[in-house]
């Protein structure tokens, strides 16, 4: 799969993400995936993970200086705007 900007894959970010998959722990500090290569774990978990790290980062983003209530509010909705699967296209065209 190509789509490379300057030089990245979805390749390198998909072989990059597999190696670095041992580092993962749940809350208990043990191993987060009973398989190497994350196969234990379901599309939904996999878009759960996912939204929840970037959720997280616009909370962080929210709690930066220099954000007013209305800009927060804005940047917000923005976030979860991009979650809107209503806009995404049938899985025939992927």
């Amino acid at each position: 799969m190509g789509y490379g900007i300057y030089g990245l894959t979805f390749n390198t970010l998909r072989g990059g993400n597999k190696a670095r998959l041992p580092q993962f722990k749940n809350k208990h500090g043990e191993p987060a995936h009973s398989k190497a290569d994350g196969s234990d774990w379901s599309d939904a978990q996999w878009l759960q993970a996912v939204v929840g790290e970037l959720m997280n980062q616009v909370v962080k983003g929210l709690k930066r200086d220099g954000y007013t209530k209305a800009n927060k509010s804005w940047l917000l909705r923005q976030a979860l705007h991009a979650f809107d699967t209503t806009k995404l296209p049938p899985p025939e065209n992927y």
